[in-house]
């Protein structure tokens, strides 16, 4: 999508290839953190890690959208939301309707 071209670099990190946007994805690992420890589906899920990546975006997985860090990250950050890995169009339609401000999707042709 265009809307890549808003991100500004923020961070260190970005220094190599500063004209490329860097996001985290973020899921419920505390409900699907398999194979991780307790404290680290913590850390991840509440995406304590954006603080030392300071990413550009952030990719949430659609169907954790209603967890308490997801609500958090759209009305207290500035950061970009998409969410990841549509596969259809009605997930599409109900990502757009819960306000990601961008879209990751698969095996579908989206209508935008």
């Amino acid at each position: 999508m265009s809307s890549v071209a808003f991100f500004q670099h923020r961070s260190p990190q970005h220094q190599n290839r500063p004209d490329v946007p860097r996001g985290l994805l973020s899921k419920d690992f505390v409900a699907d953190g398999e194979g991780q420890s307790s404290v680290n589906r913590v850390a991840l899920t509440s995406m304590l890690t954006n603080v030392v990546a300071r990413p550009n975006f952030i990719s949430y997985e659609l169907k954790s959208d209603g967890q308490l860090t997801f609500e958090a990250m759209q009305h207290m950050s500035d950061l970009p939301l998409f969410a990841w890995t549509l596969k259809s169009q009605e997930e599409l339609d109900k990502a757009k309707a819960e306000g990601f401000d961008g879209f990751i999707f698969d095996s579908f042709e989206a209508k935008l």
